[in-house]
């Protein structure tokens, strides 16, 4: 193979990178796939079938640096190698816990991002001829479409090896690097800067959405999540995409909108945010290719007090319309254009997602031997809430990822009880109001006193000490409608009439109440001094040179916000990475987002910086690489 070269990051790999820097799980943007082989493999033809495709594809022999304040590609040599462990020798009663073990130290393995290969493969011969292939990847190297063509790929070249055939296939016309190129390219010409008038018009003032959280939202990201799957009823999916076939709108538009009255019920917000993501890939040339070419989108919709569900609908639809028209535009831009601070305990313009999959099957061909492919799944959430159907031979299947540092498993599973009341209701009349019904099947039965929350006492609800409770209780919505346990609302106590008290809770499904957290004011900055000091010793004033470098602005105090300064994430990494050059100081993205100040940056690199994981090696006293003769079998 030839020299390392370098080449420029798409955007979807700054923003890859970027994220990975935050949190305490450098190993979040792993993706495991396992596939159950069994049959006679030869797994030295296996091994070179997906060499094969490392020699053929840059992105599999890619890692990153910065250089110059840029993310840059570093295409190397380095050929991804099949990492073969006989588990026959160990005692059956240990071997299935052995491998399950594997399969999770694999998948929770970190990568380090600047040495290549980002894609690890390991063979588990689990007994004759059954075997378990792990294939594990950064996503900043792939998509799920990549994976699709990598085990496509790899079964077609260990075909052509089974029969003898070892001529190489032909190298692709066009590779990952080109398409970051052209991308760059792409972002100066006339329809782009046409396409980015919409979105600043789209971001502007942008809401930040009130999600029904458990608990307050902690200082930094953890990335420590759980996954609630439930089926959508197969008659509820029949109606809904009549509806959609009557209204002319996607199935994925009518899920949102049916998810947004949710959100307007649970919030009273009137403008709703939530991302989605889409392939990237409306190019033919780009069908075949392995990296990552994920967009993500922001979807802003109207839902106001007293229009209808078909409004909500047709709203649903323009937005999700306009959206694709404009879909060229990587997100990273967005957040660039957006100019808002820049925070580490969350995701930039929205923190929930909405997205509809169409799952084709994942397909390893090798001859002789059956195959199933599976994914791997981790106990992280990459947002707050990441909702995803899956319509599969059919059937449609949701998923709500949650942080389990916000989210119960309780409350989850009010969201998506009200969710599929909403979509019920859609599919039987259009005409009626986002607040005309209840979000679920609550009774709407009273509470006693028993059922407050600690520390709240009945005489203690009332502003008029005229007003008497009668003892009872009741969690509303902003329509008047009980409140589905799990969910938040207003608590109103009994009386003659009720009154309306200054306490949001939610009503667990035991009976009990527990009061709701307050949400952090939208735009909430964390350091608001705005007196202007001058940078004071060598280290500041070589920090504020970049900042000032950076930032195109003059005279640069040692107590300014970098955020306020019109900084935004992709500028933090050039910052940090000139001080890296300058002053030979290696800060973690975090701790810079934590006090982004001058002052602040320049205590961390008189503390020596530091970095927050190295990369452990899994070494296995069993563990062999095959070579092309070698069956494994």
């Amino acid at each position: 193979m030839s020299a390392a070269t370098a080449a420029g990051a798409s955007f979807a790999q700054q923003r890859i990178w970027f994220s990975s820097q935050l949190g305490d799980d450098p190993s979040v943007y792993n993706v495991t796939v396992a596939a159950d082989l069994t049959g006679a493999l030869h797994a030295g033809r296996l091994g070179e079938a997906f060499r094969a495709c490392s020699r053929r594809h840059e992105s599999l022999r890619t890692c990153f640096r910065l250089a110059g304040g840029r993310l840059q590609q570093i295409i190397t040599g380095k050929e991804v190698a099949l990492r073969f462990v006989d588990l026959t020798g160990v005692p059956e009663a240990a071997r299935t816990p052995a491998v399950d073990r594997l399969v999770r130290q694999e998948a929770d393995e970190p990568f380090d991002l600047g040495s290549a290969p980002l894609l690890r493969l390991r063979l588990l011969k689990t007994a004759e001829n059954r075997h378990l292939l792990l294939v594990t990847f950064h996503h900043i190297v792939a998509d799920a479409w990549s994976l699709d063509n990598l085990l496509r790929e790899a079964g077609e070249r260990y075909e052509a090896l089974q029969s003898g055939d070892r001529h190489p296939p032909p190298m692709p016309r066009l590779q990952y690097a080109d398409y970051a190129a052209w991308q760059h390219k792409a972002a100066t010409g006339e329809g782009f800067e046409r396409q980015l008038s919409y979105w600043h018009k789209q971001i502007e003032g942008l809401p930040t959405l009130v999600l029904p959280a458990d608990r307050p939202r902690p200082s930094d990201v953890s990335f420590r999540g759980s996954t609630y799957r439930f089926p959508l009823d197969h008659t509820l999916a029949e109606k809904l995409a009549q509806l959609g076939r009557d209204e002319r709108v996607s199935l994925f538009m009518t899920l949102l909108a049916g998810f947004l009255v949710v959100l307007h019920r649970c919030s009273g917000q009137t403008d709703l945010v939530l991302g989605t993501a889409i392939a990237g890939r409306d190019r033919p040339e780009t069908d075949e290719m392995i990296g990552l070419f994920v967009n993500m989108l922001v979807l802003r919709t109207p839902v106001r007090a007293g229009t209808t569900l078909r409004e909500v609908l047709a709203d649903s639809a323009r937005t999700c319309q306009d959206a694709y028209d404009h879909q060229d535009v990587p997100f990273e831009r967005l957040v660039e254009m957006w100019g808002g601070d820049r925070r580490a305990d969350r995701h930039p313009l929205f923190q929930a997602m909405f997205q509809l999959i169409r799952a084709a099957e994942t397909r390893l061909p090798l001859p002789g031997v059956r195959v199933e492919v599976r994914e791997i799944e981790r106990p992280t959430a990459k947002f707050d809430l990441s909702v995803t159907v899956t319509e599969a031979g059919g059937r449609l299947t949701g998923d709500v990822e949650y942080s389990t540092d916000l989210f119960d498993a309780e409350t989850v599973t009010g969201l998506v009880d009200a969710w599929l009341t909403v979509l019920r209701r859609m599919t039987e009349s259009l005409d009626e109001s986002v607040g005309g019904f209840p979000l679920g099947q609550n009774d709407g039965g009273c509470l006693d006193e028993s059922a407050l929350p600690a520390g709240l006492a009945a005489d203690d609800l009332y502003r008029e000490p005229a007003a008497r409770p009668d003892g009872t209780f009741q969690v509303l919505d902003a329509y008047r409608h009980p409140v589905p346990p799990g969910l938040p609302g207003d608590l109103w106590a009994g009386g003659a009439p009720p009154v309306r008290t200054e306490h949001r809770v939610r009503r667990r499904r035991d009976g009990g109440l527990e009061l709701v957290p307050v949400p952090e004011p939208a735009g909430a900055r964390r350091i608001e001094d705005d007196a202007h000091v001058p940078p004071e010793g060598r280290t500041e004033e070589a920090v504020a040179a970049v900042w000032a470098e950076t930032l195109g602005v003059e005279d640069v105090g040692r107590h300014d916000n970098f955020f306020a300064l019109g900084g935004h994430s992709l500028l933090a990494t050039v910052v940090l990475s000139l001080v890296q050059e300058r002053l030979g100081a290696d800060v973690a993205l975090e701790r810079f987002f934590d006090a982004p100040t001058v002052a602040s940056l320049a205590e961390e690199i008189r503390a020596g910086g530091g970095s927050r994981h190295e990369l452990s090696a899994l070494v296995d006293d069993l563990e062999q690489i095959p070579d092309l003769e070698e069956s494994g079998g």
